[in-house]
């Protein structure tokens, strides 16, 4: 499953044009762009940590700290607070068994 959404996420920067920039980028791109990283992400922690919310929340804060790099607004309080609130996602959401 790994390997289709990485093929998946290929495909999207090789076929879908890129916007010029990230305020002309319309949702469909955006969306073709993250979605296939974000459940790649999930499902490689999930073989990791073996507990798919719990890797979800490690996904969202790892892709929301290289959207904030991307476009060059990762500053040191910036990168600890995504941490931070990933950290306490994390903790909130209790394993189920």
């Amino acid at each position: 499953m790994f390997i289709l959404f990485v093929g998946i996420f290929a495909g999207v920067v090789l076929y879908i044009e890129p916007p010029k920039s990230w305020t002309e980028a319309s949702i469909f791109q955006i969306m073709a762009f993250f979605l296939p990283i974000l459940i790649a992400l999930t499902l490689l922690f999930d073989f990791l940590i073996r507990y798919l919310p719990h890797s979800f929340i490690l996904s969202l804060g790892l892709i929301l700290g290289l959207s904030f790099y991307a476009v060059n607004q990762l500053s040191i309080l910036s990168g600890l607070l995504v941490i931070l609130i990933t950290l306490l996602s994390w903790r909130v959401m209790p394993r189920m068994r």
